[in-house]
């Protein structure tokens, strides 16, 4: 239920509705409905649930005032009723398993969520059966509790009860709401007749009296007076690092303080990156407009915008860890330096910033200094020796392997490999030179 407390006089403050609060209902003019004429006792209480947009005619252009109400049809004008006080769901599904019609569907989650309306205990609406006078007469009492939390029945507690002739025929736990609408002035004849059905005209007069007592009785909540930023705190200055995701770094909100209070309310930040920004190292100002959901917190236009200096540095890559066949190796001055009596399967380079790798990057011979009795080939430089890929889900950590055959074990000597490529940045800046080499010294 999507109602927020207010003050219940707004719903007939509107153009609309206005007219349900009138002091004196006399007879008007009908809404041309060929079935209603102007002198009817019902004319004016139509026209006011028709122009409070609460109650419709049929197609043919007839009100149909002396037609019984359907159950539905009752659904249909306490639903848009509670709909004009705030009142929504959220539910889409159809409230009854009989129930088809989409108006139906939307007004009759509102009304059973407000507990006004719930239908059978078999989960059926029976939409297109008559209520009954005492059944509108429970409904109608709960209405009024829902919006004003005071039921009619309680408000007619210290009223002297007037005369209903009929009363023991009606259900007993529906005596107390009958007994209401009469003492409330809602219902005004001596015979209440319970078990009949209502009629069109008839409810008419029931929904608009009822509304205006629910407007005589409910609290009058006052309004929340407004909160008037003062002033809007500064934001501190940020430095990330190039290929940084800026708006993400940027905060979300701020506070700011209200005229004439000590109070702090919290704005939303919408940023927006200067002209020609690309992110690369520099100095920029962002620009922030602030806004509220709040609808009580004004925000004058001097008051509407927050900036905030980013800096971008173009710091150099650092390697944070290295691992070779799956265990943490060292590294000085950008070379790992092996000893190894068996192959170097795999190598792991964890950067600590996210890298791009070409299409067509692997891994290369750059010196090879055999032995003088390794008997060796000397011609290996530059011929490709291995494979280069990113780590799969995890984009800053590059694994190299460097040998295909017999591993690099296979050599005597040192043997140093390299990238054949050029490793960037997510803003394209280029990585290469902060790749370790590799060198292997057989023993």
């Amino acid at each position: 239920m999507g109602y927020q407390q207010k003050s219940y006089k707004k719903f007939i403050a509107t153009a609309a509705t206005a007219t349900l609060v009138a002091s004196a209902i006399v007879p008007v003019a009908s809404a041309s409905f060929s079935d209603v004429a102007d002198t009817h006792e019902f004319a004016g209480y139509i026209n006011k649930a028709v122009e409070a947009e609460l109650i419709k005619g049929y197609a043919d252009g007839t009100f149909g005032i002396n037609d019984n109400l359907k159950r539905s049809q009752v659904v249909l004008i306490i639903g848009r009723y509670l709909e004009k006080l705030g009142y929504t769901s959220k539910e889409t599904t159809s409230p009854w398993l009989d129930v088809k019609d989409e108006e139906v569907i939307k007004y009759g989650n509102i009304v059973k969520e407000a507990g006004v309306f719930t239908g059978y205990a078999d989960g059926t609406l029976k939409g297109g059966s008559f209520i009954t006078r005492e059944n509108m007469a429970v409904v109608l009492d709960r209405l009024a509790e829902k919006v004003t939390d005071t039921s009619f029945s309680k408000v007619a507690e210290g009223i002297e009860d007037k005369k209903i002739a009929d009363l023991a025929t009606a259900n007993a736990d529906y005596q107390a709401s009958i007994q209401a609408l009469r003492d409330l002035g809602i219902s005004t004849v001596e015979n209440f007749n319970p078990k009949g059905n209502v009629k069109r005209g008839q409810f008419a007069k029931f929904i608009v009296t009822a509304v205006e007592k629910i407007n005589e009785i409910a609290p009058e909540v006052p309004e929340a007076p407004e909160l008037v930023v003062e002033s809007v705190n500064a934001i501190n200055a940020i430095t990330v690092v190039e290929g940084t995701d800026v708006h993400a770094a940027l905060p979300k909100t701020v506070e700011a303080t209200v005229v004439d209070s000590k109070d702090k309310v919290t704005l939303d930040i919408k940023w927006t990156a200067p002209e020609g920004f690309e992110g690369k190292d520099g100095e920029y100002t962002f620009t922030g407009t602030v806004s509220s959901a709040d609808e009580k917190v004004v925000i004058s236009e001097d008051k509407a915008t927050v900036t905030v200096k980013v800096t971008i540095d173009k710091t150099a890559p650092t390697i944070e860890s290295v691992k070779v066949n799956g265990t943490t190796a060292t590294y000085d001055k950008g070379v790992i330096t092996l000893t190894q009596g068996s192959a170097v399967d795999s190598i792991e380079i964890t950067m600590s910033e996210a890298v791009v790798l070409p299409a067509d990057l692997n891994v290369l011979f750059d010196t090879v200094d055999f032995d003088a009795n390794s008997g060796a080939p000397t011609d290996f430089e530059g011929r490709a020796y291995g494979t280069v890929s990113l780590k799969e889900g995890d984009n800053k950590t590059i694994i190299i392997n460097p040998s295909e055959n017999n591993g690099v074990a296979a050599y005597v000597g040192t043997v140093t490999f390299k990238l054949s490529g050029t490793v960037k940045d997510l803003v394209g800046n280029d990585f290469s030179g902060a790749i370790p080499t590799l060198q292997v010294t057989s023993k």
